[in-house]
């Protein structure tokens, strides 16, 4: 708001790197170790999703124009495989 003076005229673009996929229904029962790394897993998905929607409740008035999520895995413990067939894949999916 020091640029502008009604946040009807602030647009933002969202770039989500890194979230999860959504969380796969599971209909058996799991052990301890299973069932608490799935709570882990539906719990990232949802924080990082609800961010999003908080945000724009909060501020009704700004324009939200893109919310591009990303599609392929390349951060994390992705970023340090230098074997050359995901390095490739990983460029071509970069051009």
């Amino acid at each position: 708001m020091d640029l502008v003076d009604d946040e009807s005229k602030i647009i933002v673009d969202v770039f989500v790197c890194g979230a999860p996929e959504t969380v796969p229904e599971i209909t058996e029962i799991g052990k301890t170790y299973t069932n608490f790394m799935r709570k882990r897993t539906i719990r990232s998905y949802y924080l990082s999703t609800d961010s999003i929607v908080t945000s724009m409740a909060a501020h009704p008035k700004v324009q939200m124009r893109y919310v591009v999520k990303q599609g392929d895995s390349f951060t994390g413990l992705d970023e340090i495989k230098f074997d050359g067939e995901y390095t490739w894949s990983a460029q071509m999916t970069g051009r």
